[in-house]
């Protein structure tokens, strides 16, 4: 029996051990193009010195430090909202490491169209995912 999973899947797989598509802008070729799973993933990867996973819990402090260092007083986003981006929606944020270390974050979530962020803020904009959403909102990249 095979297992099929989503292509995303098998990107971040890879992505978390540190390889990535030597040339991004090229593109990956996916078989069968149109259906749901991926039998098949060709494309060039190469060892790169940093890894993507998927961000957890545990990283909660070292977020919060990115926070600090990234973004103005004014701007910074509280643990608490954090810890709700990574509950709401865990599939859909990510943390760069490197040495061991989170050194990048990214925070996306589903939502159903762009009315769903109206009157929401940095801060709040957390509490619109919708696990069924169409389109993916970044809502915000952050590095040391």
């Amino acid at each position: 029996r095979h297992l099929r999973a989503p292509a995303a899947v098998h990107a971040l797989a890879a992505a978390s051990a540190g390889l990535l598509p030597e040339d991004l802008g090229r593109g990956v070729c996916i078989h069968p193009y149109h259906a749901r799973f991926c039998r098949g993933l060709a494309q060039r990867l190469v060892q790169k010195p940093f890894q993507i996973r998927l961000a957890e819990l545990r990283d909660l402090p070292r977020l919060c430090e990115l926070e600090a260092l990234a973004r103005p007083v004014a701007l910074q986003v509280p643990e608490q909202v954090l810890r709700a981006r990574l509950n709401a929606s865990p599939e859909m944020n990510l943390v760069c490491t490197a040495g061991g270390e989170v050194i990048a974050a990214a925070y996306m979530q589903r939502i159903e169209d762009d009315s769903a962020l109206d009157g929401w803020t940095c801060k709040s904009t957390s509490f619109v995912h919708s696990s069924n959403g169409k389109f993916v909102h970044l809502i915000a990249l952050i590095k040391d």
